[in-house]
């Protein structure tokens, strides 16, 4: 979640429950001092909840990113360990070998 989307719905979430005493505050009902400690205090409800989405969300986005990163990181490794067993048995049908005791190779010290 991003921080430009955390500030919207706290702000969202704080005018949702302050909305009633902003009505009584309009009617008469409520001081205006008392209408606004009851905003900043849906404010700050609304920011330490969001707060706590946004830990939550990003946490399990991060859970997932790890896996698929594992993921990608052994499709390489596989990819790699084939390569090199193709390169091995290009090699051994390129080289030849020459056994121990051949006549034509070279004395063994």
């Amino acid at each position: 979640m991003s921080p430009h989307t955390r500030t919207g719905l706290a702000l969202a979430i704080a005018l949702l429950l302050w909305a009633p005493s902003a009505i009584g505050s309009l009617s008469g009902g409520t001081e205006a001092s008392t209408t606004g400690l009851v905003f900043l205090g849906a404010l700050a409800f609304s920011w330490i909840g969001t707060g706590i989405l946004q830990g939550l969300i990003n946490g399990y986005a991060d859970g997932i990113r790890k896996i698929e990163q594992a993921k990608l990181e052994i499709e390489l490794l596989e990819a790699r360990a084939n390569e090199q067993q193709n390169r091995r048995r290009t090699d051994d049908k390129e080289s030849p070998t020459v056994a121990l005791g051949d006549e034509d190779s070279p004395p063994l010290v």
